[in-house]
């Protein structure tokens, strides 16, 4: 990112999920500064030494920004600007390549994040949705 190369990796975890699902979704990352973070954005940050994050921003300040996994139902806090790494520009979805600033994703992540008080059920029934549908296909 440095060197003004943008990286592609497969996202880990389930903290992203629905829109990014733990080791079959990757995401592009372009070196970010702080000032160049809008709400609705994906970052990774270090949250804690040798702990990093690729979580939504949720609110920016002139100081620092606020993240939340899309999976969460919790906010994790705010951070430093020095903490960003870079911000994904490029999604990979089941092979298929989505700008993180069309307006399709604007649209999910605006969505998104005013379902935060509802999000626990509305996980619940996108999760139990997911189950049905993949034990459906095995049979």
């Amino acid at each position: 990112l440095e060197e003004g190369l943008n990286v592609d990796f497969t996202v880990t975890g389930n903290s992203m999920w629905p829109l990014l699902k733990h080791g079959r979704d990757r995401v592009i990352l372009t070196l970010c500064r702080a000032d160049d973070i809008k709400k609705g954005d994906i970052v990774l940050f270090e949250a804690m030494p040798s702990r990093y994050l690729l979580h939504r921003v949720t609110d920016v300040s002139e100081t620092s920004f606020e993240t939340t996994g899309d999976f969460n139902t919790f906010r994790d806090g705010r951070f430093q600007g020095e903490c960003v790494i870079g911000k994904a520009v490029r999604i990979i979805r089941k092979d298929k390549n989505y700008k993180s600033d069309s307006i399709l994703m604007r649209i999910y992540s605006a969505c998104w994040m005013c379902l935060f008080v509802f999000r626990k059920p509305v996980l619940k029934l996108l999760f139990f949705i997911s189950k049905f549908g993949s034990k459906k296909r095995q049979s």
